[in-house]
C-alpha cells in the first residue's frame, strides 16, 4: 500500500521498486481522527504527507483553499511536498475532514534510501542535493 503510494506520486514515480520497498520500511503511518490538524501554516515543513485513504482540508488564514478525497493510495496524493523540497514553511494548513490514513516521510528516510540506492538520486523533477 505504502508502495503503491510513493510510485504513483509524481515525486517517486522513477524510482524503482526496491528503492521503493526499502524506504517504505523506514515510515509508519499515522491514522488522524476527524478535525485533527496534520500541520499548520508557517510550521517549519519536515514532512511530505503521503494520503493513503481520507480526506484531507487545506486553509489558508481560515479560508479553505481546496478540499481532498483520496479512495485508494493509488491516487498518489501527497501534501506539503513543495514546501518541504525548498525547505520553506508551510504555506497552508491540512486538517483531517474525517478519518485519515497519512504516511509522512522525512528527509532522513529519503537519504537513507538514496545511501542505498545512489542511482535514484533524482526525485521526480527535483535533484536531491550531493
Amino acid at each position: 500500500m505504502i508502495v503503491s503510494c510513493f510510485k504513483s506520486s509524481i515525486v517517486f514515480s522513477t524510482w524503482s521498486e526496491e528503492a521503493l520497498k526499502f524506504m517504505s520500511r523506514l515510515v509508519t503511518p499515522i491514522l488522524y481522527s476527524t478535525g485533527d490538524t496534520i500541520y499548520s501554516r508557517d510550521e517549519p515543513a519536515c514532512y511530505v504527507y503521503f494520503i493513503l485513504k481520507g480526506v484531507v482540508e487545506c486553509s489558508r488564514e481560515g479560508d479553505v483553499v481546496n478540499s481532498k478525497s483520496v479512495k485508494s493510495s493509488d491516487d498518489g496524493y501527497c501534501l506539503g511536498s513543495e514546501e518541504f523540497f525548498t525547505e520553506e514553511v508551510y504555506k497552508q494548513s491540512a486538517r483531517a475532514v474525517g478519518p485519515l490514513l497519512t504516511v509522512p516521510l522525512d528527509r532522513s528516510a529519503i537519504l537513507q534510501t538514496l545511501m542505498e540506492y545512489p542511482t535514484e538520486l533524482h526525485i521526480g523533477e527535483v535533484r536531491w542535493p550531493t
